[in-house]
């Protein structure tokens, strides 16, 4: 690439190419007289050339679309939309010395500055940079002497931990501070890579001028994987010489960019999409590092939107690596940014080396901490020098994790009584304005209950069924004090994996997966999974033939709230052939699972169906295979106090030790899902309709009201789950007003559905519209199978935390 050394404080010598690029996005109001005109696309080439040229850059190649002019530049890029202005710059050039005259340019064509916003990530050689660019605080001072005459003074943020990696810095402002600019189909994607592989970066040297490389820069585009990223991409890219390359891609009125520098002493490569729809933006990230191989990885998501898909979800972590930590930022004048940091795993690891973070709540203001990194290689299979009763983290390396999951994310309560969290529940609606319907999550709740099953369940590492609740804290927490996790879908595991949850702590199972689900799960390295036909065996050997499986055979309580076992699992005939066809494909079976369906209520099940596991268990050794682990599934029933789990634990324990005493060495994994998640959540809905149907006895009267959650969100437990759902209001009767009348009373949902039902015929006292109805116990198959039926949106997207000290 061009280095330009046109500024009188350069070194005699650079010790590298500054690949980090300066970023400005301006957007302005259009012409009031002339709305309808080219706008900014009037401004002329030597008007650019101006503009260029102050930036101590030059256009060196350009394509136009009906919707924009996009340039290459020989330090990166310039995109011009009738009301927006895009510049980016690498190296030592002063991007921000152009802003003052591009406004004055823009005067002519009676155009306004509506909104401006400055992002960069971290110099590699900030000693070199010249002025306006010797440090964040020189650079907001000149943004804001440049554009203060025409709108407010803006705020700046620094995300990201300077000392492990690189930083993201932004500064944004806007002209109206009550009604900011808001684009909401606009969402940016930067991805920022350092470290690249080096025979990656080959492909970007001139092979004529270098004598390795690309011969020009279609080779280059085409060999190296990034025409595949943008299939549908008109492309126009540039190999410099002796080494560099650049390209834009325009695709309606979306825009991306990448720009490397190969020399392998400063290695960087950043790659931009803006504009593009939410399926594009989910994999570029993976795609990009699939490239490059970067051993850095940031990734930063912004909107003028916070509503927006940036804040909605996650990027799909980037194979051989794994997330270090997530930062989100709202601006205060519109939108906002989330910020990625992620690193390659060395193949000798293959896991994450770090207790996840959750991403933050919308309703919370701190920022995630980094991960911790306990140092060891903790897989699921592998015997660590130091390892914890649950197989996993060092003991006081889990007690902090899980410390900081809980401050950032909970209030504290006294105790989980009616009592406290109503009070909690009344300051939540006050504090966030909540008028319709919101969860509140109690991880105290969670934590007790891992308290229980590491006590009546020592030798059962649990899994948790992402299933049944996926709220982000919930995951998080249960990461941190060492849980594995039972997914039975892509996404599924990519939340978890979000989380930096290594794939060893996980388990695919699900018996029948889709093939590209089986390729999903093989890119992530999810090896652990479970088969229970002829025909999932012959996918798993065709797609992901590395895997390592456990047979699941049928073993049903026939009075679970769930029965699985006509859908799952194999019968005790077909053991054998299928534990020989395993053999025949030379599949590594590794273990026997079952599970006898979810909210099991016969204490016997789970050891009966141990007992059969244990003959299956035989046939898979006598035929050759080194069985190693016991899947005994899920069943396990809720409740705050553990109860359930200290009726049937005895025997489960029993069981175990009977049929697979301890040493064998046997790994006992489990799937609980309900146990943890059921009690954790209350529910709280406002009530917007209500109706009297009058009787002949007045007393007689009954009363229906309505409220913004029914049947097709989180009540479809009611359907699924066969549950049992109790309201009370909020507030609580005072202990005076017990004696208040009670009412029989039908709660309806909000569809026209006749069916959307919550209670029917309970009794409750008289409500009137805007007072709130309290549901306990919401945690599990609630929220996580929500629909938007009939145009109602699911709630689950309203939840706050607390953590309450005892129950």
């Amino acid at each position: 690439m061009t280095v330009h050394l046109a500024y009188n404080d350069a070194p005699d010598t650079l010790p590298g190419f500054e690949g980090s690029e300066k970023r400005i996005e301006i957007d302005f109001y259009p012409s009031p007289q002339q709305p309808a005109t080219g706008g900014l696309r009037q401004l002329s080439k030597d008007q650019l050339d101006e503009l260029m040229t102050l930036a101590e850059c030059e256009i060196v190649s350009e394509r136009h679309s009906f919707d924009f002019d996009a340039y290459v530049l020989s330090e990166s890029s310039l995109f011009v939309y009738p009301t927006k202005f895009v510049l980016k710059t690498c190296g030592t050039t002063r991007l921000l010395n152009c802003v003052k005259k591009l406004i004055d340019m823009t005067s002519t064509l009676d155009m306004r500055l509506r909104r401006f916003k400055f992002t960069r990530a971290s110099y590699k050689y900030p000693q070199v940079q010249p002025a306006p660019h010797q440090s964040f605080e020189q650079e907001v001072d000149t943004i804001e002497k440049s554009i203060g005459d025409h709108v407010p003074p803006g705020c700046s943020y620094t995300l990201g931990d300077g000392r492990q990696g690189l930083q993201w810095f932004v500064y944004v402002t806007d002209a109206d501070r009550i009604n900011p600019y808001m684009d909401r189909s606009r969402v940016t994607v930067e991805v920022c890579m350092t470290e690249l592989k080096e025979e990656k970066a080959e492909a970007f040297y001139h092979l004529e001028a270098s004598g390795k490389g690309s011969t020009d820069a279609y080779a280059a585009t085409t060999n190296s994987g990034i025409s595949a990223i943008f299939p549908r991409t008109k492309i126009d890219d540039f190999l410099f010489e002796p080494c560099g390359y650049s390209m834009n891609g325009l695709q309606d009125d979306a825009f991306s960019t990448i720009h490397i520098t190969p020399e392998p002493e400063f290695s960087y490569a950043s790659v931009e999409l803006c504009g593009y729809s939410s399926d594009d933006l989910q994999s570029v990230v993976a795609d990009a590092a699939a490239v490059f191989k970067p051993g850095q990885l940031v990734v930063s998501m912004s909107s003028a939107d916070a509503t927006s898909f940036a804040f909605e979800s996650s990027p799909l972590t980037p194979s051989d690596m794994y997330l270090i930590d997530v930062t989100k930022q709202f601006f205060s004048c519109g939108g906002g940014v989330v910020f990625y940091r992620y690193a390659s795993v060395g193949p000798e690891e293959q896991i994450c080396k770090g207790v996840p973070v959750p991403i933050e709540d919308k309703f919370s203001c701190s920022t995630p901490p980094q991960c911790y990194e306990p140092g060891h290689n903790m897989g699921l299979f592998q015997e660590p020098e130091e390892k914890d009763q649950l197989g996993g983290l060092q003991p006081a390396l889990k007690q902090s994790a899980t410390s900081t999951v809980i401050e950032r994310y909970c209030q504290q309560l006294p105790s989980s009584s009616d009592k406290d969290m109503d009070i909690f529940l009344r300051s939540a609606i006050e504090k966030h304005g909540f008028d319709e319907v919101f969860y509140a999550v109690d991880l105290g709740v969670v934590y007790r209950m891992w308290q229980s099953w590491v006590k009546n369940l020592p030798r059962v590492e649990p899994f948790y069924a992402v299933k049944c609740f996926g709220d982000k804290a919930v995951l998080a927490l249960l990461a941190a004090m060492g849980a594995g996790f039972d997914c039975a879908s892509p996404a599924e595991m990519e939340s978890v994996l979000s989380l930096g949850v290594g794939p060893e702590r996980i388990v695919y199972a699900n018996p029948c997966k889709k093939i590209k689900h089986l390729k999903y799960a093989q890119d992530k390295r999810v090896g652990l999974m479970t088969f229970d036909t002829e025909a999932e065996l012959r996918k798993i050997a065709l797609h992901f033939p590395a895997a390592q499986i456990m047979l699941r055979i049928r073993a049903d309580d026939p009075a679970a709230r769930c029965p699985l076992g006509d859908k799952y699992g194999a019968e005790e005939c077909e053991v054998e052939k299928l534990i020989l066809l395993a053999r025949e494909l030379d599949l590594d079976l590794m273990g026997i699972s079952f599970h006898v369906g979810s909210g099991a209520t016969d204490p016997s099940s789970i050891p009966r169906a141990i007992s059969v596991a244990k003959n299956a268990f035989l046939c898979g050794s006598q035929l050759g295979f080194h069985m190693k682990v016991l899947d005994i599934g899920g069943g396990f029933s809720g409740g705050a106090d553990g109860v359930a789990l200290e009726t049937v634990a005895s025997s489960i324990n029993t069981a175990l030790e009977t049929h697979f005493p301890a040493v064998e060495g046997v790994k006992i994994i489990s799937e609980p899902g309900r146990f943890f998640a059921e009690a954790c959540a209350t529910l709280c809905a406002n009530v917007f309709g209500k109706r009297v149907r009058q009787s002949a006895e007045p007393h007689l009267d009954t009363h229906a009201y309505w409220i913004p959650d029914g049947l097709y969100s989180s009540f479809n437990c009611l359907l699924y789950d066969h549950a049992t759902v109790t309201a009370r209001p909020l507030p609580m009767v005072d202990e005076e007003k017990k004696s208040v009348k009670l009412w029989q009373s039908t709660v309806f949902g909000p569809t026209c559905d006749g069916l959307d039902q919550v209670l029917r015929s309970v009794p409750l006292p008289e409500l009137e519209t805007g007072d709130w109805l309290v549901f306990k116990n919401m945690g599990a198959y609630t929220a996580c199978a929500g629909s938007n039926f009939n145009g109602f949106e699911s709630p689950s997207a309203n939840t706050v935390y607390v953590f309450s000290e005892q129950q």
